[in-house]
């Protein structure tokens, strides 16, 4: 992962340690859900208006939302159901019900 994006989401907590300790912000998944659609349309906006600034301000709330996403909720497939991500008989099977994906 670019460091430099990683360095600016730590910095974007840092910045906004005013509206609290984000170690102990413990959301649901309704208020992680309306958080992170707040700054996907603040980030689509400033993509929109061309602000660099604020593309890579929104970007790292944005990221760090997701972080907290996978912090709270998110489960390990290998830990949970013994399922490998690695296993080609899942992916094939994700495949055949959800269609084809590219992954970036």
């Amino acid at each position: 992962m670019n460091i430099n994006f990683v360095r600016s989401c730590d910095k974007e907590i840092s910045n906004n340690i005013h509206k609290g300790d984000w170690e102990e912000w413990h959301p649901t998944k309704k208020e992680l859900i309306k958080e992170i659609n707040w700054h996907m349309a603040k980030l689509s906006h400033a993509l929109l208006s061309d602000n660099n600034d604020l593309i890579r301000e929104y970007s790292c709330d944005v990221a760090n939302l997701c972080e907290k996403a996978y912090d709270e909720f998110g489960i390990s497939l290998d830990d949970e159901f013994g399922i490998s991500l690695d296993d080609r008989s899942f992916l094939e099977s994700r495949e055949s019900v959800l269609g084809s994906y590219s992954t970036y």
